[in-house]
């Protein structure tokens, strides 16, 4: 049997008595179209931001963050504006 339900398992399988060490977590990424010709050839760590920049086919995709949340799909705006900052401050164009 295979149970690919995420997060959701440990729940699925209450009844029969059987628990997975699985906890949700929430994590937050933003895609920017880069301008014609410019692109990011590899990944770039920001370790102290936590935050990653990597390409995604015609832009970067900025991500970040994970939070033990549950599973409460809540966007924090709070957040997203860090990505947004972070992004522009590496990529001002």
């Amino acid at each position: 049997v295979i149970l690919a339900s995420g997060s959701y398992a440990p729940k699925m399988l209450h009844a029969l008595r059987i628990t997975l060490p699985v906890q949700p977590m929430k994590g937050y990424s933003l895609h920017f179209t880069m301008p014609k010709g410019e692109a990011l050839r590899s990944s770039v760590t920001d370790v102290a931001q936590r935050i990653v920049h990597t390409r995604m086919g015609n832009g970067i995709r900025v991500a970040g963050f994970a939070e033990f949340a549950g599973h409460d799909t809540t966007v924090r705006e709070d957040r997203i504006a860090q990505l947004k900052r972070q992004a522009l401050r590496l990529f001002p164009d």
